[in-house]
């Protein structure tokens, strides 16, 4: 009977040893999930600090500005119905007021002497 009573307790201690050894590796797992976290979100922002200043700088928007200006677009298309390709080539470009410029046609002469003229075969 007293050695099935020591069982017990030591099978107790290395249940309580095994609980806290669990709590410290999720707790530990938990924390390296804060660190990744919070390491992608500084990332984010050193990039959006950096994207806004080369957008002030140069006009040009950042990349993923335009991806996802795109990705907006197609959606807008295809829930229309409408592959984006499809609309390209069956839409006729209509004609704008400023698409139009109005030219005076002049003839010019050359004045050069014919023998300065480049010959042609």
């Amino acid at each position: 009977m007293l050695h099935t009573a020591q069982r017990s307790m030591g099978d107790s201690v290395n249940q309580f040893f095994g609980q806290i050894l669990g709590l410290v590796f999720k707790l530990f797992l938990g924390l390296l999930a804060v660190v990744f976290a919070v390491s992608m979100l500084a990332a984010g922002l050193i990039y959006l600090v950096f994207a806004s200043i080369r957008f002030l700088l140069t006009g040009r928007k950042p990349a993923v500005a335009v991806m996802f200006s795109q990705m907006q677009q197609f959606r807008r298309s295809a829930a229309d119905g409408v592959w984006p390709a499809a609309r390209r080539q069956t839409a006729e470009p209509q004609p704008r007021s400023a698409d139009v410029v109005d030219v005076e046609v002049r003839e010019i002469h050359d004045e050069r002497s014919a023998a300065d003229k480049p010959r042609q075969p």
